[in-house]
């Protein structure tokens, strides 16, 4: 009896993330790194042991929740940190907890990891969306923004729910008022006439029982990217569709019974407060024309269109498996200069991001943020390195 080592399995992870909402395959690699608290000289793994449950309710942080143990590998003597799944088949839309325990050099094993979980996508392996693409219009070179919505209601407060979507050519998601997640700029680009991404986003803490309401923003993004008096690059050399939205959301309940609610001729739509959007050139916001509460339930949308639905942009919907863009950090001005009438702000360094500011005025007025690596003769930011003209 060698006892109880030291040496333990974190950092779990299913294809290289750290557990994924929409793993591509039903074979995922699982792999994982060793910790060794007494830094002992020669640590490490001669074998491990995986185990897989399927959750019923989908709540795979709930460890009272009934489970099932798909996959059992046994103890294997490998020093390989990885195990490629070979046990029941998985299905679409499987939500799995996994997790590890190592051997030692010693013979010794290792107390089991903190639980991981993985979810297999949705549409592989024969399974077929609910969802259909929708959009405002057909109109493709229009390069306003869309706002689109519906309500429903659930029965009782979700034990998980996820969502699945695909904004072309970018999307701000909206649940109940509140902006869902912490990603920017879903999704990323791609080809869009050979494929194109769904994100996918645990939203379980925005629903609640009774009335929810779900809503989208829509940019044009890189998707239709037509010549215009503004910045273009990458000018798309022909149409491919309108900004559009396909998103499916799956309400797991605790008894096992599930909800879905997915976009469909139902959904109303308008222009929204975005009166011009693309990558380079920016984007024009009117905040006269944001209504507020939009995106949440109770909301009077009897002035809103019905939306179109149509084929999509008849390329391959994936899920999307690349770290997220987000916000790293928050920038504040460093020096101030100019009139008052064009005020000239030093962030102090060079970044990729966008701009934040508050401000107070009459309806109507007008203000244009210019965005420059360098200053002109006269003190003015200069887009010449960055391309020209751009604005917000």
């Amino acid at each position: 009896d060698h006892g109880c080592s030291a040496v333990r399995a974190y950092d779990l992870r299913c294809d290289a993330q750290r557990e994924p909402l929409a793993v591509r395959t039903t074979s995922p690699l699982l792999r994982w790194r060793l910790e060794v608290p007494d830094r002992r000289r020669g640590a490490g793994q001669i074998g491990f042991h995986v185990i897989v449950e399927r959750v019923a309710t989908g709540n795979s942080s709930d460890n009272s929740q009934p489970t099932a143990i798909v996959a059992d590998s046994g103890l294997l003597k490998y020093a390989e940190t990885s195990w490629r799944y070979a046990g029941r088949p998985l299905r679409a839309r499987d939500i799995l907890r996994w997790r590890v325990r190592v051997l030692d050099d010693t013979g010794s094993p290792g107390n089991w990891s903190a639980p991981a979980m993985f979810r297999i996508a949705p549409a592989i392996d024969g399974d077929t969306w609910t969802a259909v693409w929708i959009a405002q219009s057909m109109a493709a070179t229009d390069l306003s923004g869309s706002a689109l919505r519906t309500e429903f209601t659930l029965a009782r407060a979700p034990a998980r729910a996820i969502l699945d979507a695909c904004g072309l050519g970018q999307a701000e998601l909206r649940i109940n008022g509140a902006k869902v997640g912490d990603n920017q700029l879903d999704p990323a680009w791609t080809d869009y006439r050979s494929s194109c991404l769904f994100v996918s986003y645990d939203v379980t803490a925005m629903l609640q029982a009774g009335r929810n309401a779900i809503g989208a923003l829509l940019g044009n993004g890189m998707y239709n990217v037509p010549a215009t008096n503004r910045y273009t690059k990458f000018v798309t050399a022909d149409v491919i569709g309108p900004r559009t939205l396909f998103a499916e959301l799956t309400v797991h309940y605790t008894d096992g019974s599930t909800q879905i609610i997915a976009t469909s001729s139902s959904w109303v739509a308008t222009s929204g407060p975005i009166t011009y959007s693309q990558t380079y050139g920016g984007e024009d916001f009117d905040a006269r024309l944001w209504a507020a509460g939009w995106d949440a339930a109770g909301f009077d949308d009897h002035g809103w269109g019905p939306v179109v639905t149509w084929a999509g942009p008849g390329c391959q919907l994936l899920a999307a498996t690349h770290p997220p863009l987000q916000i790293m950090t928050v920038l504040q001005p460093v020096n101030k200069t100019g009139p008052a009438s064009a005020q000239v702000w030093d962030l102090g360094r060079n970044f990729a991001g966008f701009l934040r500011i508050t401000v107070n005025g009459a309806a109507g007025i007008s203000i244009r943020l210019i965005c420059g690596e360098l200053l002109d003769d006269r003190g003015l930011p200069s887009q010449a390195t960055s391309g020209s003209p751009q604005w917000y």
